[in-house]
């Protein structure tokens, strides 16, 4: 009963100090028009995503000649990884022949052609201050076309990274009901713009991994070109970063973490309703 009666008191002040409005006025509602599809959706986790693995995740690699000279004698335990693909090499390369680290890894496909070179695939970085009219340029060419990916770098701005995800996938929701094509997101990882040449850039990276698995992004793409030594010697710490996240944490649960969060829903709406206001401008 004193529960009640404080609860009362309280809700009474709360009509005073706002006008008359009760506590569930306030409670934020998203835009209506703007819906977000469901949150566990193959379609949004990225090329090639293989629901029969423990984490749900998978991996793709662009590396170079050296980097596969490099990386041959790493005894990293690819059993519990999911390759998907690697980039910027032919199988047949000479580097490649005998290269115990990929005859154990067992990509599902190599592609010479490196990712910036590919008409078809876009990188954006999000620690780019031009990043919402990078995205509007990209979004709207690529709505109407099919087999085309984006690849998305994080920044540092945890909440920044999911606002923007999240809004992405507003916007994209919203366009399917008008029959256009839904491009898939992967998180690029660049290695060589880490600074740290041990394991203090783990935490970094956890950080920013962790925003984009919270936003329902499940392929991660490392790129391995001028890597640091640490970093190829090590490949297995950061490739685990997202593992642990997913296998111990549970992020790629049943249900959306962040649904229903004013914050996270408002910064979205903005974004996805930026985004689709632009296109009929």
């Amino acid at each position: 009963m004193t529960e009640i009666k404080e609860y009362e008191a309280w809700s009474t002040l709360f009509r005073v100090e706002q006008q008359g409005k009760s506590p569930h006025d306030m409670v934020y509602q998203p835009v209506p028009e703007v819906s977000l599809t469901p949150y566990q959706n193959p379609a949004n986790k990225g090329p090639n995503f293989h629901e029969h693995l423990v984490s749900h995740i998978s991996h793709s690699m662009v590396i170079n000649s050296k980097t596969a000279e490099l990386l041959n004698n790493n005894s990293i335990n690819t059993a519990s990884y999911e390759i998907d693909s690697v980039y910027g090499i032919n199988s047949d390369n000479n580097s490649m022949k005998g290269n115990q680290f990929f005859e154990t890894f067992q990509p599902k496909k190599f592609e010479h052609v490196l990712p910036e070179k590919r008409v078809n695939l876009q990188i954006l970085d999000f620690r780019n201050k031009t990043i919402l009219e990078d995205l509007k340029k990209v979004l709207h060419r690529f709505d109407a076309q099919n087999n085309h990916h984006i690849w998305i770098t994080p920044g540092h701005d945890f909440f920044w990274n999911i606002g923007l995800i999240r809004g992405i996938k507003k916007y994209q929701s919203s366009n399917i009901k008008q029959n256009s094509t839904s491009v898939p997101l992967s998180v690029y990882v660049p290695l060589q713009t880490f600074q740290q040449a041990n394991e203090s850039q783990l935490i970094a990276l956890s950080n920013q991994l962790l925003s984009t698995l919270i936003s329902g992004i499940g392929h991660f793409v490392w790129d391995l070109r001028n890597s640091s030594s640490w970093q190829l010697e090590n490949l297995s710490y950061l490739l685990n970063v997202p593992e642990i996240l997913v296998r111990e944490g549970k992020i790629l649960g049943e249900k959306d973490p962040i649904k229903g969060s004013g914050f996270f829903e408002e910064l979205s709406d903005q974004v996805a309703t930026y985004l689709s206001k632009k296109k009929q401008e």
